[in-house]
Order: structure tokens, then C-alpha cells, then sequence
């Protein structure tokens, strides 16, 4: 009676284990997720200069601020944070449009160059006397999801036109780098369309631009789970759980990891190298 017991609970672990496998599996396996998970790793020589700046900036003992101040060092790490952490947005673009063109075999230059192009189309554009600019504030950890969902959606795009022949042909008589650049043209104002027309419709709802949107329908949410603690033991308890079936959870999970926690570190980081209160203290 008793092996058949065993028997009956071993079946049950293995379904169990099955499950789990599968669900592991498919998450760690998604191009997009596994994209995203390359690019923000992808992010961490950035972070580390930016940290290096920041903390080099904040010795304030044995008289060291004031000799930085006179010297102009002080000068030189604000410089370092505001093009690195500050325009965040823009190297996660870039790297998630890079990332997804290699995932996906297809030549990355010109694929990078629209999926960060995409990005900068779905931004906003900010006036004051009669001068527009983009708001560095845009550029920051505020519009890391608009990055990603531009460096995603416009490099998908421009390959799915590249696949489909949508290019200007050229005469063999052309050299190769020529004829290259030729054939991202059209797929490229096809894609600048797409996101210009995305851009319009999201500029006549209530938020008023794609950033505010996000902000609103998904990085607000995202932002208060990664500095939840209930939220965090849980995804512990899911990590060690998996471990128990014989997964590794940490690769696992680690796409939604990212996502989940990269952004309040970065927003930690910008606020701290800017002399302002950390946003997230857990």
C-alpha cells in the first residue's frame, strides 16, 4: 500500500515539476523577454560609471568637495551622470533594438537606428519661448518602458518590411554599402509612420503623450511591486520554489527581474546623483 502511495505522490510531483519546467521554460525562452533581459544587462557598464561619478561627487570630508569644486571635478562627474543616467531612455533603446535585430539574425545597424529613431518619435517634445527640446526628464528612468516598447515595436517592424522585399532596388552596378543603405530607406519611413501615427492618437487621449501613458497604465504598477516587500517575498518564495523541482530560478524569472527592478535602481541612482531624496528605499 505504501509504494503505491509513493508511487501516486511521485506522479503528482513530476506533473507538478512539469508545470513548472514548461512555464520556466517559456519565460526564459521569449525572444522579447530574453531581449529585454540582454539589453538591461547590457545596461550595467553605464550604471557602474554613473555610480562611480556619483559617489566620487558625494565625498563631502577632509576639505575633498570644496578641492573637487575649485578644481572643476565637480563639474566633470555632473557631466558623466547627465549623459549617462539621465538619458537612460536612450541607451535602453538602443540596446534593445540592437539585442532584438542579433536575437533575430538580421543585419543590427540600420535596425538600431530605427528602433532608437522609433523611440525618439513616441517622446515628447517639450516648448518654452517659442523653443522645443526634449526634457531630460523624458529621456531618464521616466521613459525606460517607452524605450523598450519603441526599440521592440520599431525594429520588429523594420525587419518584417525588410523580410517583405517593401525596399528600393538597386542596380548591381551599385556597391554593396550603397545598395544597403538604400534598402532601409523605405522600411524606415514606413516605420516612422507607424510610430508618427501612434504618436498622434495617443497625443489626443487624457494623458496626452505615449510617456504619460505608460507611466500611468504600467510603470506605476511595475515601479510599486519592485519596492513592495509583500511582492518581493513572493518572488522569492517562487524562485526557491522552482529550486525545489530541480529549475533554476533566478534564470528562470530573471526577464521579469529585470523589469521589475532595474528601473528603481536607475531612479535611485538618477535622484541620488542629483542631490535629491531616493525615490525607493526598499
Amino acid at each position: 500500500m505504501s509504494n503505491v502511495v509513493k508511487k501516486m505522490n511521485q506522479k503528482k510531483y513530476d506533473k507538478i515539476k512539469q508545470v513548472f519546467a514548461m512555464t520556466a521554460g517559456k519565460m526564459s525562452s521569449n525572444l522579447y523577454m530574453r531581449t529585454i533581459s540582454e539589453a538591461m544587462m547590457g545596461m550595467m557598464p553605464i550604471m557602474m560609471i554613473s555610480s562611480a561619478a556619483s559617489l566620487l561627487n558625494a565625498i563631502d570630508f577632509w576639505g575633498i568637495k570644496p578641492f573637487f569644486q575649485s578644481i572643476g571635478l565637480t563639474k566633470f562627474f555632473e557631466q558623466i551622470n547627465a549623459m549617462t543616467i539621465s538619458i537612460v531612455a536612450v541607451y535602453v533603446a538602443l540596446l534593445v533594438s540592437y539585442k532584438l535585430a542579433t536575437n533575430l539574425k538580421h543585419e543590427p545597424l540600420n535596425a538600431t537606428v530605427v528602433g532608437t529613431l522609433s523611440f525618439f518619435i513616441l517622446s515628447n517634445l517639450s516648448a518654452e519661448d517659442k523653443t522645443q527640446f526634449l526634457n531630460l526628464v523624458d529621456l531618464g528612468y521616466a521613459g525606460i518602458f517607452v524605450a523598450m516598447i519603441g526599440g521592440l515595436v520599431g525594429t520588429r517592424l523594420y525587419i518584417f518590411f525588410m523580410e517583405k522585399k517593401l525596399t528600393i532596388k538597386m542596380p548591381d552596378s551599385v556597391p554593396p554599402v550603397v545598395q544597403k543603405t538604400f534598402e532601409s530607406i523605405l522600411p524606415g519611413i514606413l516605420v516612422a509612420t507607424v510610430m508618427g501615427g501612434i504618436f498622434l492618437l495617443v497625443s489626443l487621449t487624457a494623458q496626452g503623450s505615449m510617456i504619460n501613458l505608460i507611466n500611468d497604465l504600467l510603470q506605476k504598477p511595475l515601479l510599486s511591486l519592485g519596492s513592495n516587500i509583500f511582492a518581493v517575498m513572493f518572488i522569492v518564495a517562487f524562485i526557491e520554489l522552482i529550486w525545489f523541482f530541480g529549475i533554476h530560478g533566478v534564470l528562470a524569472v530573471y526577464p521579469v527581474l529585470m523589469m521589475v527592478y532595474q528601473q528603481p535602481q536607475m531612479a535611485n541612482l538618477e535622484a541620488y546623483s542629483t542631490g535629491q531624496a531616493l525615490p525607493f528605499l526598499f
